[in-house]
C-alpha cells in the first residue's frame, strides 16, 4: 500500500525591498557646473501651528507627533505603527489617529 500526501507549497507574503539609492526618487537640478541629482532631501519635520492644533483636538500631545512627522516622509502608516510597537504612549490605534489628522490637509 502506498500513501500518497498531497500539500501546498507555502505561501510567503511579498518582502517589500528595502529603500536604495538605486531605487529612491531623485530631484535633477542644473547648476552652472552641470546636473545634479538629490536623493533623500529632508522635509522639515517641525509641526505647524495647524498640525499642532489638529493634533491637540484629535486628543494627543505634540511631542509625540512630531516623533511620527518625522517617519511620515519615507515610511507608510503600517511601517510607523511597526517602529513604534511596544514603545509606551505609541499604540497602535494611538498612531494611526495621530498620522490621520497629520494628514487631513
Amino acid at each position: 500500500m502506498k500513501l500518497e500526501i498531497a500539500h501546498k507549497p507555502r505561501e510567503h507574503a511579498a518582502q517589500t525591498p528595502a529603500p536604495s539609492l538605486l531605487t529612491a526618487q531623485g530631484v535633477v537640478t542644473e547648476q552652472p557646473g552641470g546636473i545634479v541629482v538629490e536623493w533623500g532631501t529632508d522635509a522639515p519635520t517641525a509641526l505647524t501651528d495647524a498640525e499642532i492644533k489638529a493634533v491637540r483636538a484629535a486628543g494627543f500631545r505634540p511631542f509625540k507627533a512630531e516623533a511620527i512627522k518625522a517617519l511620515m516622509g519615507h515610511k507608510t502608516c503600517a511601517e510607523i505603527v511597526r517602529h513604534f510597537k511596544g514603545r509606551r504612549g505609541f499604540s497602535a490605534s494611538t498612531v494611526r489617529h495621530i498620522h490621520a489628522a497629520l494628514s487631513k490637509k
